[in-house]
């Protein structure tokens, strides 16, 4: 594939999900460090999520949770 040539969706779903071989891998890198508009725009929304970084116990620091009970309990 050449630089000008778009990943396919597969290839870009197997890159996304961690599931690509190197070489596919960094051909598809290239391809985004290229600007490719199209790509970027499908890729965009899954980095934008990744980056997103909740707090890992928020749901048991709720006022009035059951389980925030329990953990200062078992501490």
């Amino acid at each position: 594939m050449s630089h000008r040539e778009h990943p396919g969706p597969d290839v870009l779903l197997r890159f996304l999900r961690g599931e690509a071989a190197l070489a596919e891998s960094s051909t598809v890198v290239r391809h985004l460090l290229t600007g490719c508009r199209e790509c970027l725009a499908v890729t965009r929304p899954v980095w934008e999520l990744a980056e997103q970084k909740p707090e890992p116990l928020a749901i048991y620091q709720r006022k009035g949770s059951s389980r925030t009970g329990r953990m200062e309990a078992s501490r």
